[in-house]
């Protein structure tokens, strides 16, 4: 699939998505011309700003494999995600970065758990853009927001429910059919690897992902 162009790169997308699972202060303090801003960071999301542009992201973080963060899954699965202290952080500081940038210039970024966040609170944003979505299994089709792109490894257990959805897009407007893309996996018997950040090296580093 080809993705609609935008402002971020692939290698940027990896960077931001792989510093939110870094401890707060471990993070760097650039991406690219992204500035890391520590007041509005916190262990769940991180947020950076671009000062040549006015752009900023914030991106949600996964799962980080401690119980709490798999019990979240699990109250997701049933319906419950809504009430977790995860999505309530989750929305507390999307609302505080809408409020200091700006929406329209707001990149709002999930990988896997934390597209969950990315998808509900991030809608009046310029974007959302989600890596390998944690997706329930469902029977019904969720039609994609205008601002919403998604890209996943083909082999990507977590997301896989959500080829469905791709697949029903593409055949209803072929216009949002191009805000999905699937990375071929090079080894579908690697399961970390395939719903790790380091897909994005299969993509064109000049892509550009996400609304002009």
């Amino acid at each position: 699939n080809q993705m609609k162009g935008g402002d971020l790169n692939p290698q940027d997308l990896k960077h931001f998505i792989k510093e939110s699972y870094n401890k707060d202060d471990n993070r760097n303090e650039n991406v690219g011309d992204f500035v890391y801003d520590k007041d509005l960071s916190n262990n769940k999301a991180s947020v950076y700003y671009n000062p040549k542009t006015g752009q900023a992201t914030i991106t949600h973080r996964g799962t980080n494999g401690t119980m709490t963060d798999w019990s979240h899954n699990l109250k997701y699965s049933l319906g419950l995600y809504g009430y977790t202290k995860r999505a309530k952080k989750g929305k507390q500081t999307q609302a505080e970065v809408e409020k200091k940038y700006g929406k329209q210039n707001l990149s709002t970024i999930g990988h896997s758990q934390g597209s969950i966040n990315a998808r509900e609170y991030g809608k009046n944003s310029k974007e959302i853009i989600n890596l390998n979505e944690a997706y329930a299994p469902s029977l019904s089709y969720r039609k994609p927001k205008k601002n919403e792109y998604s890209i996943r490894s083909s082999s990507d257990v977590v997301s896989l429910p959500k080829m469905k959805d791709d697949l029903i897009t593409s055949l209803l407007n072929k216009k949002q059919s191009k805000q999905n893309m699937t990375i071929k996996s090079k080894n579908s018997f690697d399961v970390l690897g395939n719903h790790s950040p380091d897909v994005l090296d299969g993509l064109n580093p000049n892509e550009k992902i996400g609304r002009k």
